[in-house]
């Protein structure tokens, strides 16, 4: 919604950005080593043996089989212990490498409109390298779950936690796959622009002493008390945008340039349809924005 993006694409969009993150290059760096000294565990499996012993000896089990094989004294039933690397931190790897994987499908679908280049490029080297990873023989017998909460904690918290903490990082970002100041590689220079006015608004808010309200989400706008976004992408039909900021509105300007000002100004004086305005790119800009708003209101 603040980057304007369909809601058919935000999931699209949230794999790709989880798959170009540094956390799952990280994953993709270190799990070729962590291959060669995965967490096991030891299954003992029952073997029948004639005429010789694999492992320890089950009498019970040995003496069964003798009296059901006609007294014949060279058979032994042995325990035979086997690696099983199925176990859970093996399962949380597995899933964080599917996660980053499964970024592929969506590299050429409508996502793509809105990611830059070096995103793109990075999210499908990590997720052709994620693929490449699952093929590998020892991970062919681990079990493909979902990884909750109660087993991301045991991975972190195990001994093994310092070796299987990239992927528990990469599935820490499922439902939030965008850090601070990632947001901004999505940001076309219309909605970098008018989210740097919000921000400069919002501080001039502070600055006289208004407490912002709680950020809210109504249909396509942005909500904190007085003030209220919608993105150039979710214009309304009579194409307003922006912000609104009590009765003034206000938006931004994508250049720095005495013209971009001027252009961006012109746009606003037009959208503001008689109301008052005011373009926003500087702190000083944002604090006259505030007392306007405050003088119309009488606050």
């Amino acid at each position: 919604m603040v980057l304007g993006f369909p809601l058919s694409v935000v999931d699209d969009i949230t794999t790709i950005q989880l798959a170009a993150s540094v956390e799952a290059e990280v994953l993709i760096a270190t799990t070729p080593d962590l291959l060669r000294v995965m967490a096991s565990s030891t299954l003992m499996e029952v073997e029948h043996c004639r005429g010789h012993i694999r492992g320890p000896v089950l009498w019970a089990e040995t003496l069964n089989a003798r009296a059901n094989g006609l007294g014949s004294e060279d058979v032994f039933v042995c325990g035979v212990p086997s690696r099983d690397v199925d176990v859970t931190e093996n399962r949380a790897l597995v899933a964080a490498l599917r996660l980053v994987a499964g970024a592929r499908r969506f590299l050429d679908g409508p996502a793509v409109e809105f990611a830059r280049p070096d995103v793109i490029e990075r999210a499908a080297a990590n997720a052709a390298a994620a693929r490449g990873i699952l093929g590998h023989r020892d991970l062919a017998s681990v079990t493909v779950e979902r990884a909750g909460r109660i087993r991301l904690h045991r991975v972190s918290n195990g001994r093994r936690s310092r070796q299987y903490q990239p992927a528990v990082a990469v599935l820490g970002r499922r439902d939030r796959p965008f850090r601070h100041g990632e947001v901004k590689t999505w940001a076309d220079p219309r909605t970098a622009a008018q989210l740097h006015s919000f921000v400069l608004v919002a501080q001039a808010l502070r600055r006289r002493g208004d407490e912002l309200a709680k950020l809210t989400i109504s249909g396509d706008e942005l909500n904190s008390g007085r003030l209220t976004y919608r993105n150039w992408r979710n214009q309304t039909p009579d194409g307003q945008h922006g912000m609104l900021l009590g009765d003034v509105v206000v938006d931004g300007a994508i250049g720095t340039g005495p013209d971009d000002r001027s252009a961006a100004m012109d746009d606003l004086q037009r959208r503001a349809a008689g109301r008052r305005y005011c373009l926003v790119t500087t702190e000083a800009d944002a604090d006259v924005a505030v007392e306007l708003a405050a003088s119309l209101s009488g606050v």
